[in-house]
């Protein structure tokens, strides 16, 4: 579990590659959800497992046709977040440890003062989403995952056309 921390800081941190949420599928085996994360050039991608009602929350924001009768914890965070003045400017994913995606959300206060605040990268995500911020993943994270040969463990083969589809909630 992640304590989430609030950090003041002026520090640039390590390299980053900005990416947006191309899609949100479902693990096949495991039946995790997982966004998919390409680079603005579209030749990178980076799957993250995430939790069920991250994915849930950012399914409706990908799809507007998905109704919602009440607003996720993310709407109202995003709502509270607005209404004090401040703004969330980035979601870096810093690392990934045990399959578990650690992030840090960017927010300006509304005093201009930059803030950072830990949470997992679908709840990061879901927020960011919301609030325009850029997502960025480390360039590490990146290297890390991207050596997970998944034909190695099964994966590839037992994956269908239908497993890439969209995933409604």
């Amino acid at each position: 579990m992640i304590t989430p921390v609030l950090k003041r800081s002026n520090k640039t941190g390590p390299r980053m590659c900005e990416m947006t949420v191309d899609s949100l599928t479902v693990d096949p085996v495991t039946h995790i959800p997982i966004i998919i994360l390409k680079d603005k050039a579209g030749r990178r991608t980076l799957p993250l497992w995430i939790g069920v009602d991250e994915a849930a929350a950012i399914a409706r924001e990908l799809d507007p046709a998905i109704d919602a009768y009440d607003p996720s914890l993310h709407d109202v965070l995003a709502r509270i977040i607005g209404e004090l003045g401040a703004s969330v400017d980035a979601v870096d994913v810093l690392s990934v440890e045990d399959n578990v995606f650690h992030s840090v959300l960017k927010v300006k206060t509304a005093a201009g003062s930059p803030l950072k605040v830990s949470a997992g990268a679908g709840a990061a995500i879901a927020l960011g989403m919301r609030s325009g911020a850029k997502i960025r993943v480390a360039q590490k994270v990146i290297d890390q995952v991207s050596r997970i040969d998944l034909r190695a463990i099964g994966v590839l083969e037992q994956l269908t056309e239908e497993d890439f589809g969209k995933w409604k909630m």
